[in-house]
């Protein structure tokens, strides 16, 4: 322990006057309050210019975590006020003529029947007999020292009956430390009476008029973190809360809290003292993720009364997580007959998946059919004019156009270059004046940022794919940027979270792919995602989960279609996580795959391995019970 206390120049107690011409904190806090850790000084590092107000008589004061820097890093944390500058010293908290009384700070004298709390900051005046210049004070009528004499500050963590516990800087070498009082302090009647430290007077607490707090499932709910090291205020935690808070007639609502961003505690420091009367606080929305807002304890509505505080306090309680995605099989007592390489979309404007075409493997005879799907059946349509029987086209539906797109394929045994849309009752083929080369396999989305739809890749009967990328406005289509390698047989969807095109696998020159490419602005950029993508594979498929807002891939084939793959894998824009669900469906490739908006679901349908090709429709979404009959 010290031997004589030392006065620090306008802030508070210093450890040591030093020879030395400045100070740097402890790697590491001495102790640590909410996430808010309590530094040391120590020499050797940094100066302060002549006049700097941490000189007292031109001689240098190590000042760079006194006392009051640590106020101020907790409220600054805690509170959302800047964490350096809002109080500059230990007068503005507490002095009478000061900015902190236009701060509305309430202040209860040392001896007073009103208990300190945590959070509490706590006034020590300076002890007897040292100079008179500059001080700290509480105005209570009890000091003797008047205004200008220096003194400390300090943070509440704990009261227990007999004691309050501190955290500090600049006094205690371990930054805490326990003061005894009068041990019924707290019943309303009892004076709180805390006795002098090492000489140095206590004058009393003060606290912010109106807090507002946070609890999540009963219990504080802090969210703040500081960086051990550079002792940098990191402002953390999700789902910052939005409130309000409404006073009596009169009351200037500038001075009132209105949100936080803070989500444990926001306390209100207004700009010039609160009308008493009854205040109501108002919740706006947010909270914890993944929780339920409750409501406010111990009322909405709460009297604040001269020289008393009010706290509001917003009850959370955490909601269950949500139930991961799985497969779910689902039956039709009517289904496509064809599902080798059918094409499919969802029709936004009928809120409904599409499907044509797809080819029988067994006699290789392809289907002009158009059948939709209303998340629990399927329904064959019979348009006047259909295009063609064919499979491995693509599709996708023109949000701009409100209607489906369809292009090329394989149509009896040639492979096409022809251009369809479906207004959702009708098949219309358009005449562009410039139209892409025939092509199969190829992948098509909408771009919701160009606003057309994208023809990229694809197969004119060669092993090496075409690098090709092709936009269609509507009446035309026109060639854009080449994408960086050629290939066929690939997924691709848009996110439509990140703005970009999303393409993984295929085949490029016999050789299969494993490689993840992005369309955005117009460019093509090629991402290398950490950890491992998924393996190699062709005739893999993409959609994009709305619900999930992550790319969905699943399914796929190796060499020689064998083995056909049945995992399922999400892209989040930055790298590929595998998915374990509960159920998958068979392994299969050729399939077709679209996210159903109506029903938040990804659906697969059809598809082939080397068992023989699939007609059955599954969807991927929150678990559901299956409609099949029991197997």
């Amino acid at each position: 322990m010290r031997s004589a206390l030392v006065l620090m120049s306008f802030f508070c107690l210093t450890e040591t006057l030093a020879a030395q011409s400045g100070c740097i904190k402890a790697s590491e806090p001495l102790a640590s309050w909410e996430n808010v850790g309590a530094f040391s000084n120590a020499p050797n590092q940094g100066t302060r210019s002549a006049g700097n107000a941490c000189y007292l008589n031109s001689t240098p004061f190590c000042c760079e975590y006194e006392c009051i820097n640590y106020i101020n890093r907790f409220f600054g944390a805690h509170w959302g006020y800047d964490a350096y500058t809002y109080f500059t010293d230990a007068q503005i908290v507490t002095c009478t003529g000061k900015p902190g009384q236009a701060k509305g700070l309430v202040k209860f004298e040392n001896g007073g029947v009103i208990a300190p709390e945590p959070d509490d900051i706590l006034v020590f005046d300076q002890s007897p007999g040292l100079p008179l210049i500059g001080g700290t004070c509480l105005d209570a009528p009890s000091s003797t020292s008047g205004q200008g004499r220096f003194g400390h500050v300090a943070l509440v963590t704990s009261v227990s009956s007999g004691s309050v516990t501190i955290i500090e800087q600049n006094w205690s070498p371990t930054g805490t430390f326990t003061l005894p009082i009068s041990t019924k302090c707290g019943d309303g009647q009892t004076a709180c009476k805390m006795a002098p430290r090492a000489g140095m007077p206590i004058l009393g607490w003060v606290r912010a008029p109106i807090r507002v707090q946070a609890t999540l499932n009963g219990n504080p709910w802090p969210t703040t973190q500081v960086n051990s090291t550079t002792g940098a205020i990191l402002i953390g935690g999700t789902g910052a809360i939005n409130y309000s808070i409404t006073g009596p007639p009169g009351t200037n609502t500038n001075v009132l809290p209105t949100g936080t961003k803070v989500p444990d505690r926001a306390v209100n420091f207004p700009s010039g003292s609160l009308p008493i009367g009854p205040y109501a606080l108002a919740y706006g929305g947010g909270g914890p993720s993944n929780s339920t807002f409750v409501g406010i304890s111990p009322s909405p509505t709460l009297d604040l009364i001269s020289g008393r505080t009010i706290t509001f306090t917003m009850e959370f309680t955490s909601s269950p997580p949500p139930p991961q995605p799985t497969w779910t099989q689902v039956c039709s007592s009517t289904t496509p007959q064809f599902g080798n390489f059918p094409a499919m979309a969802y029709d936004a404007a009928q809120a409904q998946i599409v499907l044509f075409g797809g080819q029988n493997p067994i006699d290789n005879t392809s289907s002009n059919e158009t059948w939709t799907w209303n998340g629990t059946s399927w329904t064959q349509s019979f348009p006047a004019t259909p295009p063609p029987a064919r499979s491995a086209q693509a599709m996708a539906y023109d949000a701009g156009h409100n209607q489906i797109v369809m292009f090329g394929g394989s149509v009896g045994g040639l492979i096409a270059n022809d251009t369809w849309v479906w207004d959702g009752s009708t098949w219309t083929q358009m005449l562009p004046a410039t139209s892409p080369s025939p092509r199969l396999e190829a992948a098509m989305v909408y771009d919701d940022t160009l606003h057309e739809i994208l023809l990229i890749g694809g197969s004119n009967g060669s092993p090496s794919g075409l690098a090709e990328t092709w936009a269609w406005d509507g009446t035309n289509w026109t060639m854009l940027v080449a994408p960086p390698v050629a290939r066929t047989n690939f997924g691709a969807a848009y996110d439509y979270t990140r703005d970009e095109t999303v393409v993984f696998g295929g085949k490029s020159q016999g050789v299969y792919l494993a490689d993840t490419e992005l369309f955005n602005d117009s460019i093509w950029t090629s991402s290398t995602p950490v950890p491992s993508p998924p393996i190699p594979r062709q005739d893999d498929r993409l959609a994009f989960d709305v619900a999930l807002g992550q790319t969905v891939l699943f399914g796929g084939a190796g060499p020689l279609n064998t083995p056909a793959y049945n995992d399922t894998w999400t892209w989040n824009g930055t790298s590929w996580t595998q998915s374990f669900p509960a159920t998958s469906p068979p392994g299969r490739s050729g399939h077709a795959m679209a996210y159903d908006a109506a029903t938040s679901q990804v659906v697969v349908f059809g598809g082939i391995n080397s068992a023989g090709a699939f007609t059955d429709t599954w969807v991927y979404g929150a678990p559901t019970t299956s409609s099949c009959p029991p197997k």
